[in-house]
């Protein structure tokens, strides 16, 4: 495949992922990837990759350890801003049948998670 010099050749880069919108989106991706891939939806999940890629960032550009305070604020900005885009691009999640509408013996299904299930 010929690419043009001076064009990107990947899709995310460490340069990019380290910007508010690449960590959000790589929060939002990997977050409902793995929602998707293992059908859990743990609340924190996001949190925590957002707090990962911030802390990274500061780890590959040698901050210094006031930045770590810095990192972490802007792990919750991260995941803010992923939050946003999960909530308004997500569907709702599926709601399991009451007891009701089961029967005594009938095992309750468990269903599948789409890739945007909110995560609220």
């Amino acid at each position: 495949m010929y690419v043009t010099p001076g064009v990107q050749n990947s899709f995310f880069t460490v340069q990019s992922v380290l910007t508010l919108t690449g960590a959000s989106g790589a929060t939002l991706l990997v977050s409902n990837g793995i929602q998707r891939a293992f059908n859990v939806n743990p609340r924190w999940l996001a949190l925590v990759i957002a707090e990962l890629i911030c802390i990274f960032g500061v780890l590959y550009g040698h901050g210094r350890s006031s930045d770590y305070v810095l990192a972490v604020i802007n792990g919750f900005l991260v995941f803010s801003t992923a939050v946003g885009a999960n909530q308004m691009t997500g569907t709702a999640a599926p709601s399991p049948k009451s007891k009701g509408e089961q029967r005594e013996l009938e095992r309750p299904q468990v269903q599948s998670r789409s890739f945007l299930t909110r995560w609220f």
